[in-house]
């Protein structure tokens, strides 16, 4: 099987597990109702990232990641949220389930995915980006295929922020072409280590 074919199947069983999970999570109990944690709810620390809670069960082996996911389960959200772009979007028992596309290159496959049933909304679409905090109900690594798929589930999950995907004309396309193609010129000239620098910028 070559590499391109190999990507295609890999993402093709990734799209299965993120629409299955957000069907899953969206079937099991009544849907979010969007109310602030309460009084008693244990956060993470406040810069603690979507990677570093994926990290913390992706990095052992595979016997001890349930123990790992268990020390993080129950604990919610820092206040400020988790912000990413939406990839999926599932209606179902009288709520919304989105499913969030998150990067990093300390995982195989450099994607992971962040699970959040929310009250129900039409006004969020595939392509918007969303700020959501919620409790985390499990972290998991699937193994299907020859790429693990990675995701973190919430509960009790609301909305902070939400913005709408703008729509890009043709001319905004062009300008955009244009900017990356300065940039990745530039970054060419500056070596190995300044586009090392530039994708590391770009993920959380």
């Amino acid at each position: 099987m070559n590499v391109h074919a190999r990507a295609i199947i890999t993402a093709l069983v990734s799209a299965s597990l993120l629409a299955g999970a957000c069907e899953e999570v969206a079937s099991n109990g009544s849907a979010s109702t969007g109310a602030p944690p309460p009084a008693d709810a244990e956060y993470l620390d406040t810069d603690t990232t979507p990677s570093a809670v994926m990290l913390h069960v992706a990095r052992v082996k595979q016997p001890q990641q349930a123990q790992a996911a268990a020390d993080l389960k129950g604990m919610w959200v820092p206040a400020t949220g988790w912000t990413a772009p939406v990839e999926a979007v599932n209606d179902q028992r009288g709520g919304t389930t989105l499913g969030l596309k998150f990067s990093t290159s300390a995982i195989i496959g450099g994607e992971f995915w962040v699970i959040a049933p929310v009250p129900l909304t039409d006004r969020v679409k595939a392509g918007d980006t969303v700020t959501v905090q919620g409790k985390i109900q499990d972290i998991e690594v699937k193994y299907v295929g020859p790429v693990p798929t990675y995701r973190i589930i919430l509960e009790q999950a609301r909305i902070l922020e939400h913005q709408k995907r703008r729509a890009v004309g043709r001319r905004g396309r062009d300008r955009m072409r244009t900017q990356r193609g300065v940039a990745a010129t530039k970054t060419v000239h500056r070596g190995h280590r300044g586009i090392t620098e530039d994708t590391e910028k770009t993920r959380d």
